[in-house]
């Protein structure tokens, strides 16, 4: 470990949703970046009931349907803590109607035109979906 920094492993939930041609993101108020709704599985959770307990929490919507689609690992340093994320990603069909619940998060649907230039972390699952927008294919991404 170096001097100063803490690792953290996350084990995450994102869901990738696009409605009428538009992807679905979050972004925390007042910042100019986006990432995909979900977040961390709780311990003794399954990966299941962490996708339906994140869009209940952040959108108030109940799913029924979604389809485990690809995981993306990815490595970053923020505020002097080494993150190890493992995202498990679901594809999920929701009505393009739900509304945000959490304050500190604005959620928004991307033209598919605009998702290419722009910021939407983990990056390298916004680049899968701009190469591959069905998700026909399960993927494995892993970070550098």
């Amino acid at each position: 470990m170096t001097s100063g920094y803490k690792n953290k492993i996350e084990v995450s939930v994102r869901a990738v949703i696009f409605a009428q041609g538009k992807l679905l993101v979050c972004s925390p108020v007042k910042k100019n970046y986006y990432f995909f709704p979900g977040g961390h599985v709780e311990f003794n959770e399954l990966l299941e009931q962490a996708l339906k307990r994140e869009m209940r929490e952040e959108l108030g919507i109940k799913i029924k349907q979604y389809k485990l689609v690809g995981i993306v690992e990815n490595r970053y340093t923020e505020d002097k803590i080494k993150h190890h994320e493992i995202n498990f990603v679901f594809r999920v069909n929701i009505n393009p109607k739900a509304t945000a619940l959490e304050d500190h998060i604005d959620f928004l649907y991307l033209p598919k035109k605009i998702v290419k230039s722009s910021k939407i972390y983990p990056i390298n699952l916004q680049q899968e979906i701009i190469k591959n927008p069905k998700m026909n294919n399960f993927f494995w991404i892993k970070s550098d």
